[in-house]
Order: structure tokens, then sequence, then C-alpha cells
């Protein structure tokens, strides 16, 4: 952080998503222009509040939109969306008078609808599925497997493995080349039951395990359906324990429902 007098007095919230802790901040004023630096920082768990990203409330651009996220990782990249920290910063949003219990939230993947029940139900419509490729053979950890790939909002590449060592073999095929420049996250999938599933999840931005993954519950929800492992309605176990439902309508649009937690607010000096 800077120090000096130049120093800023910026407010945040910090809250989590079944496990997935977000700084979020009121950009609407631009107060905020070099998003990444300031992401970079603020998420440093030894030197700042830690997280695993910054979401920022920005103004909108579609005039139905009750405003626009912008998502910057701890490594300081920005993801295009975010499951869980949409539901996080749609749940602020509502709380600070911003939209009602529906609302939508522009984000760089489109926009994205949002249905707030309570702080232990808050479903977002992660939209229509891309980039599917299944059958994808690859090796890591010297294990071979047969990876699944889809885009939720972010790329996901999927493979079934009951202990799975998330940190070495998870970077192995988050940068393998069989996904391009881009990446993917990487998902390590248990089937628990015809609706229930136990997801581990390696982010790229975080570089590492995270507690919880919207888009990639989402992700494993999906390829596990479409291989006839399980069906929908599904519940996945996250990480961290917390529990994401996700469910599909008839035109193939997918849900995600799970609980969020404000956790504290108060003042970064930056």
């Amino acid at each position: 952080m800077h120090t000096g007098e130049k120093m800023r007095h910026i407010k945040f919230v910090k809250m989590t998503g079944a496990g997935n802790d977000f700084i979020l901040i009121d950009n609407r004023s631009a107060k905020i222009e070099d998003r990444s630096s300031f992401g970079l920082d603020a998420c440093n768990r030894k030197m700042s509040i830690g997280a695993d990203g910054v979401a920022f409330i920005e103004k909108r651009i579609n005039p139905g939109s009750a405003f626009m996220m912008r998502l910057i990782n701890a490594d300081g990249s920005e993801a295009d969306m975010c499951g869980n920290a949409v539901r996080c910063i749609a749940f602020l949003g509502y709380k600070m008078g911003l939209a009602g219990r529906k609302l939508a939230v522009d984000t760089p993947a489109g926009i994205k609808r949002i249905f707030i029940e309570s702080a232990e139900k808050v479903t977002v419509n992660m939209g229509l599925p891309s980039d599917l490729r299944l059958n994808i053979r690859l090796t890591a950890g010297r294990k071979n497997y047969n990876a699944c790939h889809v885009n939720t909002g972010v790329p996901h590449a999927i493979v079934y493995e009951n202990s799975p060592d998330v940190e070495n073999t998870g970077r192995e095929i988050r940068f393998h080349k069989v996904f391009g420049k881009q990446g993917a996250n990487a998902n390590f999938v248990k089937v628990l039951g015809k609706r229930r599933l136990k997801v581990r999840t390696y982010e790229r931005g975080v570089e590492a395990e995270t507690l919880a993954c919207g888009t990639g519950a989402t992700a494993a929800a999906l390829i596990s359906n479409m291989l006839g492992k399980t069906e929908f309605p599904t519940t996945v176990v996250t990480s961290g324990g917390q529990l994401l439902r996700i469910d599909i309508d008839k035109e193939g649009f997918l849900f995600m429902s799970g609980g969020v937690k404000m956790i504290c607010e108060g003042t970064l000096y930056y």
C-alpha cells in the first residue's frame, strides 16, 4: 500500500460467497483508476486486507442494469465473470438501495440477472455455456486424463479425480498447452451421488485452490450431467464445505444458487 501525503481513504466491504472471498468497492465515481494495481495490493493476505479478488461497482452500461461489476483477481488480472462475486456484489447493491431483489448487473461477459431471496439464497442466471469440448486427452501430475472443457463465463477444464493434488496437478492443467494462451481453471470432480458432486478448483488469477468457484461448480455440474453421471438440480460441495445448487432451464440457461455473507466493512488506507 502507498504511504505518505497522497494516501487515500477507500471505503470497502468484505464478503464471501460459499467461501470465495472478495473486497467490494463502490467505484462509480472512478476514484480508483488503476484497478489492477489496487487489486494486486488489496488482495495480499499478508500486507493488506486479503481476498481472492476485488469486485468494483461501476457505472452501468445498459439502461436496464443496476450497475456494472469489474472483477480483479488476486494477481492483478481481470476476470470477465465470477459467479460468487456477482452474487455478493448484487446482494451489496440491494443492501445499498441500488436495486431491488431482482436485478441485472453488467459484466464483461454480458448482463447477469440475479434473484435475491435471502442471504442464504442468492441465485444468478449464469447464461448459456460456450466452447464445449469433450474427450480431451492430456497428461498432468504423471497421470493421463480424459478431460472436458466449457466456458461458463470463464474457461474451465473438468477432470474426474477422487484424491487430487490440486496445487501441483491443478497448476499443470491450468497452464496446459491444449487450452491455449488463456489457459483454464482446473476442476477436480468427485461424484457423490446422482445429484451431488464434490468439486475442488485451482483458479486462474488466484493461482491456487480456492474454497469455492461458482463458474467451476456450474461447469462441473453441466459436464457431469452431459456425461450421464448426475442429474439436475445438482448440489455441489465446495472445498470449504459450503453448498452450491446448479440447475438448468428448458432453453439451456444455467442457474447457480448459494449463500453470501457480509464479513466486515471499513476503510483501507491506500
